[in-house]
């Protein structure tokens, strides 16, 4: 997994080299991306996180989950 952040105004033109495995979360005034290795285990995080009440710390992936995956 590898971690960076941007600042919100940089984050607004921002397009990570791989998408699909890429989700975001908002720490602070700044965008935490993270790029997992594959896309079931952050599909799999995700669904974990959405079985619990919202939190704005909670990643979203940059691709939308399609309503089969990570389960």
């Amino acid at each position: 997994m590898k971690k960076y952040s941007l600042s919100f105004a940089e984050s607004i033109h921002h397009i990570p080299k791989n998408p699909e495995r890429t989700a975001t979360r908002q720490i602070e005034w700044d965008i935490e991306y993270i790029i997992w290795n594959n896309r079931e285990t952050m599909t799999k995080t995700i669904r974990k996180q959405q079985e619990k009440p919202w939190h704005r710390n909670n990643y979203i992936s940059c691709i939308p989950l399609t309503d089969g995956e990570g389960y």
